[in-house]
This record gives structure tokens, C-alpha cells and sequence, in this order.
């Protein structure tokens, strides 16, 4: 799995953010102002591959907005794919949706986090890091 792209929208401090990422980029460095959205970024990112969050997942959506979305885009063997959470507000339920390029469906709820797990090969994710404010996230 190779990271390409990330957006993230209505999400803590974040009204929108887009980055995209090179293929072949190994090393990415973000950097900015004090409440520029850096920490949030990572927090999304964190968030949208563990499905492990701090608080209730709709303390995340921006003040103001009715949802939160966060959409990652990668490359899985040779072929693009993108992974979303979309959680909102309201008693609307949380939607999770993985699409990969020449698949013939979406995808959703259950099934794309299952199907996520087998692509995040847990061999390969713990040689990976967050690295956030100071503080290690392996």
C-alpha cells in the first residue's frame, strides 16, 4: 500500500485539507503554523486506518458543520483505491467505504473495514510510525 493522497474535511480545527503525495515519496514532512491543522491531520489519518478514537466520534466534526469526512487515497497492487469515513451529527449512521480500482462494487460498512485489515499488513504497519508534537505513535 502506498499513501497518495489525503482529504480531510469538517474535522476538528480542519475546514478542508487536501495533500497529495507523490508516488515513490518515502519520507513526508508537514509542517506549519500553531493550529494550522498539522496534529489534526495525523488525528484523522489515525483515526480513519484504527477506528480508535479518543472521545465520541462526532466530537470530531468542525463547529458548525453537520459531518466529518476523511477520504485516503493509495495505490494497492498497482491499483488505486480510496477509503472513506464519513460520521455525522446526527443519528445518520457512520459510513465507511473502500473502493479499489477494477473491483466491481463499492466496499461498505463492515465489509470495507474488514477488507482494509487484510490490505494493512500488520507485519509492515509496525515499522510504521506517527510521529506527533514530541510523542511516538507506533
Amino acid at each position: 500500500m502506498e499513501l497518495i493522497g489525503v482529504e480531510v474535511e469538517s474535522f476538528k480545527r480542519i475546514k478542508y485539507m487536501k495533500v497529495d503525495i507523490p508516488r515513490g515519496t518515502k519520507v513526508i514532512l508537514i509542517e506549519g503554523d500553531n493550529s494550522s491543522g498539522k496534529s489534526a491531520l495525523f488525528d484523522a489519518i489515525g483515526l480513519l486506518l484504527t477506528n480508535e478514537a479518543q472521545e465520541k466520534m462526532s466530537t470530531y466534526i468542525r463547529w458548525g458543520s453537520k459531518k466529518f469526512k476523511i477520504l485516503l487515497r493509495f495505490i494497492h497492487n498497482e491499483r488505486i483505491a480510496e477509503y472513506s469515513l464519513k460520521v455525522y451529527a446526527s443519528s445518520t449512521p457512520t459510513e465507511r467505504i473502500l473502493t479499489i480500482e477494477g473491483d466491481p462494487a463499492p466496499y461498505t460498512g463492515g465489509e470495507a473495514t474488514a477488507r482494509m485489515a487484510e490490505i494493512l499488513d500488520p507485519v509492515l504497519t509496525q515499522y510504521s510510525s506517527f510521529i506527533r508534537q514530541h510523542n511516538s505513535v507506533a
